[in-house]
């Protein structure tokens, strides 16, 4: 299996574990259970993880969004559906 390396490449972007921890946490998600799947290549489009929470397996992506319209599109999609009544 590959292992997440602290300086993962996401659009020849940096992976700041700090990012990585941040994100996680506000999934109430435990980055340190964090299990690296696949991504963080220079051809990719984000970094995949796998972790458990409440005896479910969940796969958790960080890609990088391409602008500001890009994080609001998200942001407006993710409140208006039903992921965010998963947490």
């Amino acid at each position: 299996m590959a292992e997440f390396e602290e300086s993962m490449v996401i659009n020849m972007k940096t992976l700041k574990e700090e990012i990585k921890n941040e994100l996680a946490n506000r999934f109430g998600i435990d980055s340190t259970e964090l299990v690296f799947l696949a991504g963080g290549r220079e051809d990719s489009d984000g970094v995949v993880f796998t972790t458990y929470k409440d005896d479910k397996k969940l796969v958790f992506k960080i890609s990088q969004a391409s602008d500001e319209i890009h994080v609001k599109n998200i942001l407006e999609y993710f409140e208006e559906s039903e992921l965010s009544r998963v947490y």
